[in-house]
């Protein structure tokens, strides 16, 4: 399962109960807030398009997802639409390490 905390731009995979790896997202974009609640990892896409990045990570909720960006200001920057933004160093890792059908939390 994981875990991502928008307050903090962090999201967390556990493993075993305990914090596995620990990822920075892009803030959130005010005008087109990030949902809260628990979704599922549903399916997963390489190189999905210069505007998701390296990686898509759809979630259960229709448009919405985990992509990447190789905007190194990232990190500082507003994101666009409500989707949420990892490196694409960070997304081709988790990628890597979450199955479709993945619980993620977000709060």
């Amino acid at each position: 399962s994981s875990d991502l905390n928008i307050s903090q731009r962090k999201l967390m995979v556990y493993r075993n109960g305990n914090t596995f790896r620990t990822y920075r997202i892009g803030p959130e974009n005010p005008a087109a807030p990030i949902p809260r609640g628990t979704f599922e990892l549903v399916n997963k896409q390489l190189d999905p398009g210069i505007e998701k990045g390296a990686r898509w990570l759809g979630l259960s909720k229709p448009g919405f997802g985990i992509r990447g960006t190789d905007n190194p200001q990232f990190i500082e920057n507003v994101s666009e639409g409500s989707n949420v933004i990892l490196s694409n160093q960070d997304i081709s890792e988790l990628f890597n390490l979450t199955p479709v059908g993945t619980a993620i939390t977000i709060f």
